[in-house]
């Protein structure tokens, strides 16, 4: 589920092939989970991976207030 810190949330517009749409749909379903909370989870991991060798990344994070993930 996501979990927002500080109340308000931005709405993010992706464009993906259909084929690409499809399978996302699919894969959602299969793990139970809209296909927001996919993307938020995915784009999260990503950027908490990078923040580990990239520290403009992590002070980016850090600068917001976010902890980096284990």
């Amino acid at each position: 589920m996501l979990r927002h810190t500080a109340g308000a949330v931005k709405r993010v517009q992706v464009l993906m092939s259909p084929a690409c749409h499809r399978v996302l749909k699919q894969i959602c379903v299969i793990d139970d989970t809209s296909m927001s909370e996919f993307m938020h989870s995915m784009v999260k991991e990503h950027i908490h991976e990078r923040a580990k060798t990239d520290n403009h990344i992590l002070t980016l994070l850090q600068r917001e207030g976010i902890e980096l993930d284990p």
